[in-house]
């Protein structure tokens, strides 16, 4: 069922965290920028957002889909504490999840991996591995548009337009319909496979293309 950012306020991720909205309205009566915070059990939220991103519901009547754009990061800091930690594997997963609930089928989700502010593993390595030949749906971002439940026609996405191109990102599509989605889950599928077959260096990689073999045939543990 897709819902709006704000309905996301209190959603529970692993580690005893909860999420905390903050919207914006934009110019478009269907957009508004959004982001999500993690709050720990005692209230404390974290110094910067998990996510900062653009929502739209898309426009029905003109048969343009809900979509939405920004950036996950994988790097947060906690007062008093100047210093950034790393997020754990599972709470980025989560929350993809949950950003997938504000896509309607047919919608899209981006996610970017270059980012000028707090860079983290999650970012160099998708743009590593994405200059290595690694498909884009077996690297650490591209993960995540599987866990969110967009990865029909994942794709790299960097279109110069004379410096307003913004950051280089990941886009995934959430399947139309039922035939849709199996048609595509088998190519992926396939193609998973494929680049297996080859013999992979990186275990981290290899894991994570398993991962991805889980997550298309529901066999993945859930999150909570």
């Amino acid at each position: 069922m897709t819902i709006r950012p704000t309905e996301l306020q209190g959603a529970a991720v692993p580690g005893g965290y909860h999420l905390a909205v903050v919207e914006t309205p934009r110019p478009f009566a269907e957009q508004r920028w959004f982001e999500l915070t993690l709050e720990d059990a005692h209230g404390r939220q974290a110094r910067e957002p998990l996510f900062v991103g653009l929502f739209s519901a898309g426009r029905p009547a003109d048969h343009i889909a809900g979509w939405v754009d920004g950036t996950l990061y994988d790097r947060i800091s906690w007062a008093p504490q100047e210093e950034h930690v790393t997020v754990a594997e599972e709470v980025l997963h989560r929350v993809s999840a949950l950003l997938g609930r504000l896509v309607p089928p047919g919608g899209r989700l981006w996610l970017a991996y270059e980012t000028f502010e707090r860079p983290g593993p999650l970012h160099t390595r998708t743009e590593r591995e994405l200059t290595q030949g690694v498909p884009p749906a077996i690297t650490p971002v591209g993960v995540l548009l599987v866990a969110a439940g967009c990865w029909a026609g994942i794709r790299d996405w960097y279109i110069p337009e004379g410096g307003m191109e913004g950051p280089r990102k990941l886009q995934g599509n959430k399947p139309l319909n039922t035939a849709h989605a199996e048609t595509r889950r088998r190519q992926l599928l396939k193609d998973v496979e494929t680049f297996l077959q080859r013999g992979l260096p990186d275990g981290d990689v290899r894991r994570r293309a398993e991962l991805c073999r889980r997550l298309l045939t529901g066999t993945a543990p859930r999150t909570s």
